[in-house]
C-alpha cells in the first residue's frame, strides 16, 4: 500500500532529481510491485457477515468523508503546522525538485521539526510538481485521501473478522462520524496523523490471525509506511515488528520451522526507511533534544493536562475515553496483539510527555487531540469486533484459527 508514497525518499537517497515523468513512473511501478505482491486470496465468509456491496453504513462513512473533505478543501480546518512545517517543506522541496536538506539544516530551521521524516512534504511536492504549482487547497487531498483510506481498511477488518452486517455497519459509522468531527473540530487537515492511524488500521487484519508470510509484508509495509511519516510511526513500526515477531516465535514452540523469508518481509521494509532517514538526519545535524530521563516532578500537572483532555477538550466529543476500552478488548483472544500494539504506542506517548525537557503541560494539551487520532479509530473498530464476538457467537475465532483472509483494504 505504501510502497508509492515512500518512492519519493527513495529517488533521494539514488541522487535522482525529481522530474513529472520520473515521479510517474515511480507511481506505476509501486502500483504494480503492490498488487503482485500485497495479493491476498479470497475465501468465504459467514453468510452473517457484511459483505462487500455499498450498506447504510458505507453511506454514513461517505457523507461524514464529504463533510470532512469539503472543510479541509475550503481551508477551514487545516492544523497550524501544515502552514510552518509539512506545507512550508512541501513548498520549498517543490521549488528545490527533491527534498533539500541543506534547507532543513539552517540553523533558523530548527522550529520546522527538521529531524522528523519527509513523507508528507514529500507527497507535497510529488503533487504540486505533477500539477505545475503548489496549492495548499489540493495538499488537504491527502489527508482526504488517507481518511477514506483508513474507512477502507476498518471496513476490510471488519468484513475480515466475520463481524455481522449491522454491527460492521454500525461501526463503520459511527467511527467515521466521530473521526470526521475530531478531524473538522480539532483543525487536523494537512498533517501526518492520519497516516498513523490508517497504518494501525491496515495493520489490524494480519495481527488478528495466526502469524503467516502474507501477514508479514503487509505488517511489514504498514511499518515503514508510518515510520516515514512522523517520529511517532518509527515507535510503531518498532512496536509491529516486535509484536509480530514475538508471536512468530511463539508458533515455533508448537513445532513450526521459523520462517526466516518471513521475518525478513516483516523487518526489512521499516528497516530500511529508518535507517535511511536516521543517516541523513546525522548527516546534516538536524537532530535537537527536546527529551530526556523520566522527570516525575511535573507528574500532577501532566495527570491534570492528561484528564482536561479526556473530560473537557471538545475536539472528540466524549469518544476519547474509548482509550479506556483497551483493557477489556484484551479479554478477546484474537485482539489481544492489536491492544498490545495499541497500549505500547499509547504508553509511549505518556513516557514523551513525562521525559519531556521542558514545562509538558503546553505540550499536552497542544498534541493529546492529534495523538488520539493515531488510537482511536482502531480502538474503535476493534471494539466492533469484540462487541459482535460477545453479543452473536460470530464465527470469526473459527476463520482466525484457519488463518482464512479475502483482499485488503488496499485491493477493496
Amino acid at each position: 500500500m505504501s510502497a508509492p508514497f515512500i518512492s519519493p525518499s527513495a529517488r533521494d537517497l539514488l541522487r535522482i532529481r525529481w522530474h513529472p515523468l520520473v515521479l510517474a513512473g515511480s507511481l506505476g511501478g509501486a502500483i504494480a510491485l503492490a498488487h503482485r505482491y500485497l495479493h491476498i486470496p479470497a475465501v468465504h465468509t459467514p453468510s452473517t457477515a457484511a459483505k462487500a456491496r455499498p450498506s447504510w453504513g458505507d453511506g454514513i462513512a461517505l457523507l461524514a468523508l464529504t463533510a470532512f473533505a469539503w472543510f479541509a478543501v475550503s481551508l477551514c480546518n487545516v492544523i497550524p503546522d501544515f502552514y510552518f512545517h509539512w506545507g512550508l517543506k512541501g513548498e520549498r522541496f517543490f521549488l528545490a525538485r527533491g527534498t533539500d536538506y541543506d534547507f532543513l539544516a539552517m540553523p533558523w530551521n530548527e522550529v520546522l521539526a527538521r529531524d522528523y521524516p519527509t513523507l508528507l512534504p514529500d507527497l507535497y511536492a510529488a503533487a504540486a510538481l505533477l500539477a505545475g504549482r503548489f496549492s495548499a487547497r489540493a495538499m488537504m487531498l491527502w489527508s482526504v485521501g488517507a481518511f477514506g483510506l483508513l474507512l477502507l481498511a476498518g471496513r476490510e477488518a471488519l468484513r475480515q473478522a466475520g463481524v455481522v452486517r449491522f454491527v460492521a455497519e454500525a461501526t463503520l459509522a459511527l467511527t467515521a462520524l466521530a473521526v470526521a468531527a475530531a478531524g473538522i473540530r480539532g483543525n487536523m487537515a494537512g498533517g501526518a496523523d492520519w497516516m498513523i492511524s490508517l497504518a494501525l488500521v491496515v495493520a489490524m487484519p494480519a495481527l488478528m490471525r495466526p502469524p503467516d508470510r502474507a501477514g508479514n509484508v503487509q505488517l511489514g509495509v504498514a511499518a515503514a509506511f508510518a515510520a516515514a511519516a512522523k517520529l511517532e510511526g518509527s515507535v510503531l513500526a518498532a512496536i509491529l515488528i516486535v509484536v509480530q515477531g514475538l508471536r512468530g516465535l511463539a508458533g515455533t514452540r508448537s513445532g513450526r520451522r521459523f520462517d526466516f523469508p518471513a521475518f525478513a518481509a516483516l523487518l526489512l521494509p521499516g528497516l530500511v526507511v529508518v535507517v535511511h532517514w536516521q543517516a541523513e538526519v546525522r548527516r546534516f545535524h538536524l537532530a535537537r533534544p527536546y527529551y530526556g530521563g523520566i522527570d516525575l516532578h511535573h507528574g500532577q500537572a501532566i495527570v491534570s493536562a492528561l484528564r482536561y483532555e479526556l473530560t473537557a477538550s471538545p475536539t472528540w466529543h466524549g469518544f476519547a475515553y474509548s482509550l479506556l476500552l483497551l483493557p477489556l478488548l484484551a479479554f478477546r483472544r484474537r485482539l489481544r496483539p492489536v491492544v498490545a500494539v495499541l497500549a505500547m504506542q499509547l504508553a509511549f506517548y505518556l513516557y514523551s510527555y513525562y521525559s519531556f525537557l521542558f514545562d509538558p503541560v503546553p505540550l499536552v494539551l497542544t498534541s493529546f487531540d492529534r495523538l488520539e487520532l493515531h488510537l482511536v479509530p482502531a480502538i474503535l473498530f476493534a471494539a466492533g469486533i469484540a462487541l459482535d464476538a460477545g453479543a452473536h457467537g460470530s464465527r470469526a475465532p473459527e476463520l482466525a484459527a484457519s488463518g482464512a483472509m479475502v483482499p485488503n483494504a488496499c485491493q477493496a
